[in-house]
């Protein structure tokens, strides 16, 4: 008998709670995390309940025995008209390594991710973890990104104006919000089809709450900067968490105060929408934004991979 055929990926059932308890302890017991009963519970309830905005899981068998688990769920970014998958938790039982567990289980997302008609999946992982990393390096490409996160605790302090205006973002400013986003979009070295621009715009001024969400710096009618955000489930936590996805200042802005004036209403954001976790993203090498990230959040030791395109 093959490998792939004693291998067996599919969807979690109820009476998978065991097996999935001890795979999801052991996987938290990498990260040398303890999390509350009550998570594990939300978190397994939710895994069940197939809402289009709680999170997927998958169990792998191997020879019927529960060896190794995936989570992952879909959710909005600025950068697509579809959304995009976030793998979150992946574990192998350490017994089962070296059968092609991992890589099966990743695979199993992103033939999910498709039948969505969401391709593009990402994760992240410790940069130190080498032994996941020879996985990740055949089956993803790795990102310049690293990833920051709120301190905690952090305290916001109020809103200090000196001529500058943070307010959500109105239909009547497309045209200074498009020349932002351009500004940002060219930085990154991108660019990006007129439907995602439309689109990305008309969801920063929904009321839909799992849509993205949009802020702006306004200083007498003209725009100098932005800040994209979104919220999404996230396994360890019972409240949702808030990812800012998109930062930008006008050049002659900088260093006056404005970008951290951004992610400060980002934070107060969170803690009002009672998300108060917030992370996001930025390139390694860039220099000039880690210098107000490291005094605004904290690095975490993760890097990011997505998918192959």
């Amino acid at each position: 008998m093959s490998e792939a055929s004693r291998l067996v990926i599919r969807p979690l059932a109820a009476s998978d709670e065991a097996d999935w308890r001890r795979l999801w302890t052991g996987y938290l017991d990498y990260y040398e995390t303890k999390l509350p009963e009550t998570i594990y519970a939300t978190t397994f309830a939710r895994l069940l309940a197939g809402g289009p905005k709680e999170f997927r899981g998958r169990i792998a068998l191997l020879d019927g025995k529960a060896v190794g688990l995936v989570h992952f769920l879909f959710h909005r970014s600025s950068w697509k008209v579809e959304e995009v998958c976030y793998l979150q938790d992946l574990f192998t039982d350490p017994s089962a390594r070296g059968h092609g567990v991992a890589r099966a289980l990743i695979e199993q997302v992103y033939a999910e991710a498709d039948a969505a008609g969401c391709p593009s999946v990402y994760w992240f992982t410790q940069d130190f973890n080498a032994t996941a990393r020879l996985l990740y390096d055949r089956i993803g490409v790795l990102t310049p990104f690293v990833r920051y996160v709120r301190p905690t605790p952090y305290s916001t302090p109020p809103v200090a104006s000196q001529g500058t205006v943070i307010r959500p973002l109105r239909a009547s400013d497309e045209a200074q919000w498009r020349a932002l986003w351009q500004g940002y979009l060219t930085f990154y070295e991108t660019t990006l089809p007129e439907d995602v621009t439309a689109a990305t715009f008309a969801r920063l001024l929904s009321d839909d709450p799992d849509e993205m969400r949009g802020r702006v710096a306004d200083v007498g009618g003209r725009l100098v900067g932005m800040v994209h955000y979104v919220r999404h489930r996230h396994c360890w936590r019972d409240e949702k968490v808030t990812y800012l996805q998109d930062l930008f200042a006008l050049r002659e802005t900088r260093g006056t105060g404005l970008g951290r004036a951004l992610i400060e209403e980002v934070y107060r954001e969170a803690d009002a929408g009672g998300t108060p976790m917030v992370y996001w993203l930025t390139a390694k090498d860039n220099a000039t934004a880690r210098r107000l990230y490291d005094r605004i959040g904290v690095l975490t030791p993760f890097i990011e991979y997505d998918r192959p395109e």
